[in-house]
């Protein structure tokens, strides 16, 4: 169980029947935030529910959390997640997200994590984990903006490519970067990505112009393939690319970013490309 604990959070554990509850809430929070999500987590946690749970949290004006509640359905996930296994060096997606974010807490373009918490059988086995993070709610996501604003077509691919940049550089690289995943604030512009479950900490050296073109190009072939032709995109591409990362070539770019945009790749694979 230590792959869940952080000293950054304070952990609460209580008994609901024969099963056993943690919540784990950011030390961060005022007391009656911190009181509130707490309550709200053991609910969530108890309830016999079967699916995914989705809720928005409206604590006052100005904050808002964002509770996401999943259910393990099968018995070797639920045993990946007790146990930590990794696959591809890749927890199982519902403890991989609240480890990602967990890690990325000092990174200010992903929404901070508040909470999270487990609830597990009578034999101590993982059977349904939860995560609290900020809610964005002046934002939409990529596909949002674009609908209402197709005019502004080219400043917002911009904002995104600019988003992309600053996580490469950070050595991360997010490998399900479609147009949902990514947030773009309606009053300053301020570009998020959302839904870190599939997402790692990479290399420092090399590999740069491989880890921007697979953005790039997964970016395009999920959905953004509506809105522009693959021509238009590489030419926009090229273009920022002379402008703002004048040490790579699209040269370099382009064999990936063609094979992303054209192919449909396994989170596996994905995870394998990357390690």
């Amino acid at each position: 169980m230590r792959h869940l604990h952080n000293k950054s959070f304070n952990v609460q554990t209580l008994n609901i029947g024969r099963r056993k509850a943690s919540v784990f809430i950011s030390r961060t929070l005022k007391h009656d935030v911190s009181s509130h999500l707490s309550l709200l987590a053991k609910e969530v946690l108890s309830s016999p529910a079967d699916s995914r749970q989705l809720q928005i949290i409206k604590h006052n004006d100005d904050e808002n959390f964002f509770l996401k509640s999943s259910k393990l359905r099968h018995w070797k996930h639920r045993l990946r997640s007790t146990f930590g296994i990794k696959r591809a060096g890749h927890y199982h997606s519902p403890i991989a997200e609240i480890h990602n974010h967990i890690a990325l807490l000092e990174h200010d373009y992903i929404p901070k994590i508040q909470g999270y918490g487990i609830i597990r059988s009578p034999l101590g086995i993982i059977e349904r984990t939860l995560i609290i993070t900020d809610y964005k709610k002046e934002t939409l996501n990529l596909k949002e903006h674009l609908s209402l604003h197709p005019e502004k077509l080219e400043s917002t691919l911009q904002i995104a490519f600019t988003l992309i940049k600053n996580h490469l550089q950070d050595d991360l690289i997010h490998l399900d970067l479609w147009m949902g995943n990514i947030l773009i604030d309606t009053n300053t512009n301020q570009p998020w990505m959302i839904d870190v479950e599939v997402f790692k900490k990479t290399r420092k050296e090399g590999l740069t112009a491989e880890k921007l073109g697979f953005c790039l190009g997964y970016l395009f072939r999920l959905e953004l393939s509506a809105f522009i032709s693959f021509e238009q995109y590489l030419a926009l591409v090229e273009q920022w690319v002379s402008l703002s990362w004048k040490e790579l070539k699209i040269s370099e770019i382009y064999p990936t970013l063609h094979w992303a945009a054209h192919t449909i790749i396994s989170r596996k694979q994905r995870l394998r490309k990357f390690q």
